[in-house]
């Protein structure tokens, strides 16, 4: 409740359970959630407190201040309190410290085995229950040379994140900036087509556990030319053009795939009226090949809107991964078998008649002899949607060729027409010459 409700009165506990009873005596009652001009929130303990938590606080960050130089367990900050003059018991421990990390948060970084915790979860706090000593905490003072980079960065996080940043702390910061890089698509993480510089990016992002080194020792080196350091706004540019590659690769890389699947599929566009179309096709020839995995590619195909949830899950069912698991040789493999199953969808779409479906594509072919015994072969498909243009192609060519029936022989005139038509299929593909 303390993470899910600080806002709400009671901490939305309603009626009287058993955990209302240690919130009204404890946490309402020490003022440590208390009401003010924005509404109920999560406060520190005032000096003039009757359950004097405030000098069990003030002993807290004296100890954590000169442990700074490391992370100090949970069980270390226990003992403490535990001593006199506190003697809190072991039962309330973890209420207090949970209590204590929320309060004083602009100034704690978390960690769970020694990795940098972006926030406090329901996970955390099961931690603190059970095994506390895998939970550890570190306090971090600013310097007022880092003010600018502070500065810089923040805005930086504010760009990225969809949560707005509550306080101009490091702490605050490194956090927004690691959640934007953690909320990535996993892919992203592992790649190795991005440029050097977002790989750099990437690899600083990967190993930060400690906030201030992070902010104000690793992500300055990206900026560095020599001996001498970037200014706070050139390791900002730096930060965010890495950032947004990464950010940017996933949607770049399934938008590829989606325009190599639908050119495959003879596709003529990415619009609403030639994605409906795709779907059609699909549930047309849907349930004849007894290919499971031609029929799995064609069930996706008929659902496919164009978006790239869809396209991710063309891709999924080609490569039989979930797409939190993919790596670049998976990306490959997608090309290549879409490319194999788009000409099985072909293949069935011009024998669908065959399982009384309607012929959504019609095959033709082209064949004209040449010397020495060579023929020039071509075999192409046109789809429902293109017939109106062809036919009125073929009305404006019907008509030219009438024109010159009247001063010539029509064996010349289709001697003509084929040469035509095979210089034309000369500069396209799928000719071949056959001896």
């Amino acid at each position: 409740r303390l993470l899910s409700h600080p806002s709400v009165e009671n901490l939305g506990i309603e009626k009287y359970p058993a955990e209302k009873g240690l919130y009204l005596s404890i946490v309402k009652g020490s003022r440590l959630h208390t009401k003010d001009k924005t509404g109920w929130r999560i406060a520190g303990p005032k000096k003039d407190d009757e359950s004097n938590l405030d000098a069990l606080w003030s002993a807290s960050r004296d100890f954590l201040r000169e442990h700074s130089e490391g992370n100090v367990p949970l069980p270390e900050l226990y003992e403490l309190w535990e001593a006199p003059p506190f003697g809190v018991k072991r039962g309330l421990m973890p209420l207090f410290v949970l209590l204590f990390m929320l309060t004083e948060k602009n100034h704690l970084s978390f960690y769970r085995d020694g990795l940098f915790l972006t926030q406090i979860t329901e996970v955390d706090v099961d931690y603190i229950l059970r095994s506390p000593q895998v939970i550890q905490l570190r306090w971090m003072e600013m310097s007022t040379q880092s003010k600018a980079l502070l500065t810089e960065l923040a805005n930086l996080a504010s760009e990225f994140s969809s949560q707005p940043l509550t306080d101009l702390t490091s702490l605050e910061v490194a956090r927004s900036l690691i959640r934007t890089f953690d909320e990535a698509p996993k892919w992203a993480h592992r790649t190795a087509r991005l440029s050097k510089h977002a790989r750099d990016v990437r690899a600083l992002f990967k190993r930060s556990s400690d906030p201030n080194q992070f902010m104000f020792t690793d992500l300055p080196e990206l900026a560095r030319e020599g001996d001498k350091l970037g200014s706070a706004s050139q390791v900002a540019q730096g930060i965010k053009s890495g950032l947004q590659e990464i950010l940017d690769a996933y949607p770049a890389m399934l938008r590829t795939l989606g325009d190599h699947l639908l050119r495959e599929l003879h596709v003529p566009s990415s619009s609403d009226e030639a994605i409906k179309e795709l779907n059609e096709r699909a549930k047309n020839v849907q349930g004849i090949s007894g290919d499971l995995s031609l029929e799995n590619f064609l069930r996706t195909l008929a659902g496919f809107d164009g978006s790239l949830g869809s396209i991710e899950s063309v891709v999924g069912v080609v490569v039989n991964k979930p797409s939190q698991n993919w790596i670049d040789n998976d990306i490959d493999k997608a090309r290549v078998k879409m490319t194999l199953l788009a000409y099985e969808v072909l293949k069935l779409e011009t024998v669908a008649r065959v399982a009384g479906r309607k012929d959504k594509r019609q095959a033709l072919a082209f064949v004209q002899g040449g010397a020495e015994g060579q023929q020039l072969v071509s075999e192409f498909e046109i789809a429902d949607s293109d017939v109106a243009t062809v036919e009125r192609i073929e009305s404006e060519l019907e008509a030219k060729l009438s024109e010159f029936e009247q001063s010539a022989d029509k064996t010349i005139v289709l001697a003509a027409l084929a040469r035509v038509s095979a210089k034309r299929i000369g500069q396209g593909e799928g000719i071949q010459a056959d001896a």
